[in-house]
């Protein structure tokens, strides 16, 4: 095809299709505004077409004073749509200046991820979130830094959370602030809070105030006191989670090992599906009692991080549903979880076909025994026997799970769980049915395709060349 031939073909690709290919490329907040500011560099219609389509403009990133001018461009570009704004504070100036820029725009913010590095702004992030109200906010993230979270204690900002601020909540992820919720929310489906120390009426109130809630997350979760006895003053009723598919969580603080009434081990979740948990002892029986079969019938993925594993005496408990096991850093004896040399009616994992693990160090002879044992036991199953892992030695080759038993198959594939995923927000807005998001398109007069020759545009605009931008990092 000669140049002439593939201008040309460039030229009679419609406005709509130009636009869907404009968005695909908006796959990093980081890049969005060197993006934007190269296809404006193409031809006068590309140009035109970028502007008149505020969808290009949605994503605002602020994480330095130099932002803040592009962040205005982006906002103001961006028209009536709803926004998505990334702010990255590493010091209070910063976050002062980018909440003057924000404020006019609050009532348009679909999700807001704020990192903090000082927890010095408290007042003005609370004012922030009051002024937001009523707003059609979505997705909610705000992280102050772990260094002043350990610092903070039980004096962590209270943040309110209601749902008259915010009818169409989806998702919160919190992490040095304490959440002060105000059920019921209807739509809130995930929650991620760092460090939660609620009492059970405030857990209870949560959870049956979201009845849409599937995923739960709580690193750090941490009991309202030390007192965890059980007594005549105590609430040990269930908390009943009937839509809880999903719970992440690690200990913190003070937790009986056999019978502890915190909230977390009275939480009842009969459709639980995937459990996860970071750093617990094999002497809490049952991972805290989540694993009684009797309340959760149903988890067919459990994963274990850092899970030691010393006792033979604690036992594991049967899960009969279980049919993928994640075993990421555990140390001690894996035969204490499970052996492949158990009599059949022994083995705590019947439906069992999949298999993720990654040892704490280094592998040795013993992982690769107990993997084998595994396999072998499971030689009754229709399907394969699956063995994953993140990495094997450089000394091995990639047969070398594949050859531990004839009817499995091996897969090198990293496996990320609910504690370490972050970027949970999605920023794919659909378009409404009435073209609500391009009807600013209408107003360009486009002429005929042949008119249009790949040019520098000449419109007067902050991204018009190099030196419009002088100064402005787009980075």
């Amino acid at each position: 095809m000669q140049t002439s031939d593939a201008e040309s073909f460039v030229q009679r690709v419609p406005n709509e299709i130009l636009i869907a290919i404009f968005k695909a490329g908006l796959q990093n907040p980081t890049s969005n505004a060197p993006f934007l500011l190269a296809l404006s560099k193409v031809c006068s219609r590309w140009r035109h077409i970028a502007l008149a389509a505020p969808e290009l403009w949605t994503i605002v990133q602020i994480t330095s004073t130099h932002q803040l001018e592009v962040a205005k461009v982006f906002l103001e570009r961006s028209r009536h749509c709803p926004i998505h704004v990334l702010l990255t504070a590493s010091y209070d100036l910063l976050f002062k200046q980018a909440v003057v820029l924000l404020d006019p725009h609050l009532h348009r913010l679909k999700s807001l991820e704020l990192d903090l590095d000082s927890g010095s702004n408290a007042d003005i992030l609370d004012e922030l979130i009051s002024c937001m109200a009523p707003s059609p906010l979505e997705h909610l993230r705000i992280h102050l830094s772990t260094m002043y979270t350990s610092l903070l204690g039980n004096f962590a900002p209270d943040l309110k959370i209601a749902e008259a601020f915010f009818p169409s909540l989806h998702s919160v992820n919190l992490r040095g602030v304490r959440p002060n919720f105000s059920a019921p929310f209807k739509h809130l489906s995930y929650i991620a809070m760092h460090a939660f120390a609620p009492s059970a009426s405030q857990m209870r109130s949560l959870v049956h105030g979201s009845p849409v809630l599937t995923t739960l997350v709580l690193p750090g979760f941490t009991p309202e006191s030390f007192h965890q006895f059980p007594g005549d003053d105590e609430d040990t009723e269930p908390i009943t989670a009937p839509s809880l598919r999903s719970l992440a969580f690690s200990l913190r603080g003070y937790h009986l090992p056999e019978v502890c009434n915190c909230p977390l081990a009275l939480l009842h979740a009969p459709n639980l599906e995937y459990l996860e948990v970071s750093g617990l002892l094999d002497s809490h029986k049952g991972l805290h009692g989540l694993l009684d079969r009797q309340k959760h019938t149903k988890i067919d993925v459990l994963r274990l991080e850092q899970y030691c594993a010393f006792s033979a005496d604690a036992g594991f408990p049967s899960v009969p549903s279980l049919k993928r096991l994640e075993l990421v850093g555990v140390q001690g004896r894996l035969e204490y979880i499970a052996s492949g040399n158990m009599a059949s009616s022994l083995f705590p994992f019947p439906k069992l076909s999949s298999v993720y693990f990654v040892p704490d160090t280094m592998w040795k002879e013993e992982h690769y025994t107990w993997l084998r044992d595994l396999a072998r036991a499971r030689a009754d199953i229709d399907s394969p026997f699956i063995i994953e892992t993140s990495s094997l030695p450089e000394q091995e080759q990639d047969d070398t799970l594949q050859n531990i038993a004839p009817n499995v198959v091996s897969r090198i594939s990293p496996s990320t769980g609910l504690m370490s995923f972050h970027d949970f927000t999605s920023y794919d807005d659909t378009e409404s049915e009435d073209g609500a998001y391009t009807d600013d398109l209408d107003y360009v007069d486009w002429g005929d395709d042949d008119e249009w020759e790949l040019d520098m545009y000449d419109d007067e605009d902050p991204f018009e060349d190099d030196e419009g931008l002088a100064g402005v990092d787009l980075g």
